[in-house]
């Protein structure tokens, strides 16, 4: 690798590290169970935002937030809220 590709990949790399994940629509497979993306997501697995809490149900679509540590490891989940159509 060139000394310019390494220091394009560098900087991909530097500028992807402060941006925080894009937030996904997941699906509530049960009151407890959420489908996000390819991951199957138990209550041990996310947080859940107070004001949806107890309010999720089969079938709920939810706004959710991938949380990472400080070397953009994947460490958790949040669900924010239902999504509905207006």
């Amino acid at each position: 690798m060139s000394y310019q590709e390494e220091l394009v990949h560098m900087m991909r790399r530097q500028g992807s590290y402060y941006n925080s994940p894009d937030m996904q629509i997941g699906e509530m497979k049960t009151d407890t169970i959420c489908m996000v993306g390819d991951n199957l997501l138990s209550k041990e697995d996310y947080k859940v935002m107070e004001i949806a809490r107890g309010k999720l149900k089969e079938g709920d679509d939810v706004l959710v937030l991938p949380i990472t540590d400080d070397d953009n490891d994947l460490v958790d989940f949040v669900i924010l809220g239902k999504v509905v159509k207006p």
